[in-house]
């Protein structure tokens, strides 16, 4: 086992998060590539057992206060601990993301006058001018701005609040390890998987949902239901034929990217997540609101010829978008035009 990093040595980047499990989840391997081509990384998040295992990985680590989301005290005292550890180790590149620690990261970086990167997949928000104004603090603060949603992209420039080049996007979010997920080759083909008469609705806020699947079971009796926890395995996955979400609020879309990539369609109420998963008559459906979802469910259970294509198209689409490897590859290149002349 490798023992954690004291101090920096060549570049320096910081990984600043609200949750530790959640960063060793999805970008561990980044980590790990970026440690092993010779980057001093530092992870920066309120302290629990991950962190300790970054460290036991061979990171910097840098606890936090504050693991609720809303203990705006932490975030408070966070503020001097990471811009003392900015002054001190004069890391290369900052990169925040998860608000509201992604903020933050790009407050303290900037009174620290380092390079900073803000990403995030969750949505923004421009419906009232201080919203706007805040946002537009936020760029001034940034070298780089990446977004992982074209709306965000789209309200950014349109509202210029960051400037064309210094804004990113990122496709696919977080993605996923789509290894774990990829049917079998044979599974993409329509013919080798014949649409089935009795579909299988896998749900995951089950207490959402109880409404919903009540309603349907008067409609279709037939319809059985699976419901599961995080994180979605490819075993539940396979015996699914649609995943269903009615959360609005969802901003990572981890699981119906999971389901996509097994080929089976999604229906969603809509949310930021969401639209950026699914495309709509396509790969899958987006009710507009929850009232909606069970009109439009029936929908696609009464057409299971058209579920099949669906999730064909939806497989298809996860391979170019939501493959995590891409999209750690695009965010390296992210680092390197950043990093580059700093570098040299």
């Amino acid at each position: 086992m490798t023992a954690p990093r004291r101090g920096y040595s060549g570049s320096g980047l910081v990984y600043v998060a609200q949750d530790a499990a959640f960063l060793l989840q999805t970008c561990r391997a980044r980590l790990e590539r970026l440690r092993d081509e010779g980057f001093a990384v530092c992870v920066a998040t309120p302290h629990t057992a991950a962190l300790d295992e970054f460290a036991a990985l061979g990171f910097e680590i840098r606890p936090l206060p504050g693991i609720d989301r809303w203990n705006v005290l932490g975030r408070l005292a966070a503020a001097p601990i990471l811009q003392a550890h900015f002054l001190e180790q004069r890391p290369l590149l900052v990169h925040g993301f998860g608000q509201p620690w992604a903020w933050l990261a790009a407050f303290t970086a900037h009174h620290a006058q380092v390079p900073a990167v803000f990403a995030t997949i969750d949505a923004h928000d421009f419906s009232t001018p201080l919203r706007v104004a805040a946002y537009r603090k936020l760029a001034s603060w940034t070298d780089r701005y990446i977004v992982h949603h074209e709306q965000d992209l789209e309200g950014l420039l349109a509202r210029e609040i960051a400037a064309p080049r210094q804004v990113e996007l990122l496709l696919g979010g977080y993605g996923v390890d789509l290894k774990q997920f990829l049917p079998d080759d044979e599974d993409l083909v329509p013919e080798a998987r014949p649409a089935r008469a009795r579909t299988v609705l896998l749900a995951r806020e089950a207490e959402d949902l109880r409404a919903v699947e009540r309603a349907i079971a008067r409609r279709h009796p037939e319809v059985g239901w699976l419901r599961h926890r995080e994180p979605v395995s490819a075993e539940l996955l396979a015996a699914a034929d649609l995943y269903v979400t009615v959360d609005p609020n969802e901003a990572e879309g981890l699981s119906m990217m999971a389901a996509a990539a097994m080929r089976v369609p999604v229906v969603a109420v809509r949310s930021a997540a969401a639209r950026a998963v699914v495309v709509d008559y396509e790969t899958g459906r987006l009710a507009p609101d929850p009232g909606s979802l069970i009109d439009v469910l029936c929908e696609v259970i009464e057409d299971p010829k058209r579920l099949t294509d669906m999730g064909i198209r939806a497989a298809a689409r996860a391979q170019q978008r939501f493959d995590r490897q891409q999209i750690d590859a695009q965010l390296l290149n992210v680092y390197d035009l950043a990093l580059q002349p700093r570098r040299a």
